[in-house]
């Protein structure tokens, strides 16, 4: 059996590994990132601002879970970033008006095919691409980009793995703490995060073209043979 390590936090350990199971993987938990979230003001104050406007900006199912853990999210469309994202909207009770399928900067075109969004609320992760927020304020002329959580790089453990699976670029400078990727199989769950690991002179040999744990499980079952 190929042992796979998944780097992601101990929270989604359970989620992010059922896709490698499923391909006949052996996951193993070697968290690489730990999550910090934001005081419940500032969660609150988000919560209640997206109650106000016309589409909520999702690029992380963490964020919706946060923000909505017991399923009460506002009737306000959302552009999710994925089908993760997705399915964490409907859990929620929320709308999904639009999925992307490569990334923040991907999602804004396909946000642009709304209409009448005149104000927007984008939670996300502290460090998120810079671009995305610019893009989204040039485009609705009343952006809310609020910070409700980050993630910070934690040094992993020394067992021994087949292949490891990253899902950001924290959990790529946690990995490097301590560890490298010397006789192992390396799979990047999209191109941000690939890039992440070429900074640390690492070509990812799996990047999915839809981001999301289930795309990456495939993707690194297509190499490994």
């Amino acid at each position: 059996m190929t042992t796979v390590a998944i780097t992601t936090s101990v929270d989604r350990f359970a989620e992010a590994s059922r896709p490698f199971i499923d391909l006949g993987f052996t996951p193993i938990p070697l968290p690489c990132i730990t999550v910090e979230v934001a005081d419940e003001d500032l969660l609150t104050g988000a919560r209640l601002t997206a109650a106000g406007v016309d589409l909520i900006f999702a690029t992380s199912a963490r964020t919706i879970r946060l923000l909505w853990p017991d399923g009460d999210m506002p009737p306000v469309p959302v552009a999710a970033v994925g089908p993760a994202t997705a399915r964490a909207v409907t859990e929620a009770g929320g709308t999904v008006a639009v999925i992307g399928t490569g990334g923040g900067r991907e999602l804004i075109e396909r946000t642009r095919t709304l209409t009448g969004i005149r104000r927007a609320v984008f939670p996300h992760a502290e460090g998120t691409d810079p671009v995305v927020i610019a893009a989204l304020q040039a485009m609705v002329p009343v952006v809310s980009a609020v910070p409700i959580y980050r993630t910070l790089p934690v040094a992993p453990g020394d067992e021994p793995a087949d292949a490891v699976v990253f899902a950001s670029a924290s959990a790529v400078d946690g990995w490097f703490l301590t560890r490298d990727t010397g006789g192992m199989v390396v799979a990047a769950i999209g191109r941000p995060t690939a890039d992440a690991l070429e900074l640390h002179d690492v070509i990812a040999d799996a990047v999915p073209n839809v981001p999301g744990f289930g795309t990456m499980a495939s993707a690194l079952r297509e190499v490994i043979t």
